[in-house]
Order: structure tokens, then sequence, then C-alpha cells
């Protein structure tokens, strides 16, 4: 709702959020939408108090745990941990995965190019000129999330970890092999 709308049903006394009941005195609310706003922020602050209570509590926020060991970011407010280890490295594996997609995605889908194998367990990214090893250590990360921030520039392939290992030997990937008979 505008400023607008708000301002002139406020003059004309009645209610600012349903417009067609008499507002009550003192209230810019009808005695129904003041109940309905009431009942709001007791939920709203009810989820508040349950979060922070959990982690004065020392519980994981995610999963409600008791006495756990934490990890993850503090609280910029608090500076308590709010997630378990567990929690936070599940999240964190997630977060990886679709990273990992994204860059697959980018470079032609989640498939070898050299056997057309798509379990995403056994796929990785090639360096098609090689450097592989030498780029690893220049970036100190992950190299999923490095071609994210890069915007996913040329010079690499999705490969197997097989295919990766005949494409190191300097031998034509299998779909090369079959194109040459």
């Amino acid at each position: 709702m505008g400023s607008h709308t708000y301002n002139s049903r406020k003059q004309a006394g009645i209610c600012v959020l349903c417009g067609l009941t008499p507002s009550t005195t003192d209230r810019v609310h009808c005695t129904a939408c003041l109940d309905i706003e009431k009942a709001r922020s007791k939920i709203k602050y009810a989820k508040y108090t349950t979060v922070h209570s959990t982690r004065k509590l020392g519980n994981c926020t995610s999963c409600g745990g008791f006495n756990v060991e934490f990890g993850g970011r503090k609280d910029s407010i608090s500076g308590i941990r709010s997630e378990c280890i567990k929690c936070k490295n599940k999240k964190s594996s997630i977060y990886h995965l679709m990273i990992k997609i994204a860059a697959f995605d980018a470079y032609g889908g989640c498939a070898c190019v050299g056997c057309a194998i798509s379990n995403i367990d056994v796929l990785t990214i090639d360096h098609i000129n090689g450097g592989g090893t030498k780029h690893r250590k220049e970036i100190r990360g992950s190299i999923y999330t490095w071609l994210k921030k890069n915007n996913y520039p040329q010079g690499f392939r999705v490969l197997c970890m097989n295919c990766q290992f005949i494409a190191k030997l300097s031998k034509p990937l299998p779909n090369e092999v079959l194109r040459c008979a």
C-alpha cells in the first residue's frame, strides 16, 4: 500500500488496511484488522525469540541439537555461533554442488566430453591446454568458484576422471578414437 492510500484513508477515518470499516478511536485500524496485526506481531516475536533463545541455550538453529560442537560463522550481533558443524557442512556441500553444476552447464552440461558419462561424482573440469596444477596453486580454492567469479572463461571442458587421466597421457579421448576408426 502506498503512502498516498494510507494517508487518505487515515484522514477519512477508515481502516488503513481494509478501507471498509471505520477505524477505532485513536487508531488507524478497525477492530478486526487490529486483531490480525496483533496476531502477526506475536508470530514474528515468537519466531525471533525462539531463534535467539535457541542460540543462547547453545542449540543449533537448524536442527535444534543440544550441546553440539559449533562451527560456521558467528552471528554478527551476539557473536554466538548459530549452527552445529554437521548442519554447516550440509549447507556448504549443497552450495558447492550447485556451483559445480552451474560450471558444468556453462561448459556444455553434466556429461563428459570424452565418453559422455553423466555421473556427477566422477565429473571434473579440465584445462584444455594443460597447466591445471599450476592454476590450482595460483587460485588456492575451488576451481568451480573461480570459474563463476571469472564468468566461465574459455579453455576449460568437462571430463570424467578416466578421460582426465587419458588426456594427461596425451592420448586421444574415447570419442576421438571412435571418430578416427
